[in-house]
């Protein structure tokens, strides 16, 4: 992990429970695991790197997107 932080502090983000490397996470003083669908404002502006495979950032994208409906003019 400090190769890819480059040791500033870094939330690595998870598409799902993955109970090993959130343990692994703990044992670094400057690294959260937090499931992606748990992503929050102050845990995001509170590191200094995010780290996440594509699954995480599916995830991400899912639970920020916003559904438009089509809106008609009627005559």
């Amino acid at each position: 992990m400090g190769r890819i932080t480059n040791g500033e502090s870094a939330l690595l983000l998870l598409a799902d429970r993955n109970e090993n490397v959130e343990r692994s996470a703990h044992n670094l003083s400057d690294v959260k695991a937090l499931r992606a669908n748990y992503l929050n404002i102050r845990d995001l502006l509170g590191y200094n790197k995010v780290v996440m495979p594509l699954s995480a950032l599916n995830v991400v994208s899912d639970f920020l997107s916003v559904e438009t409906e089509a809106v008609t003019e009627e005559e």
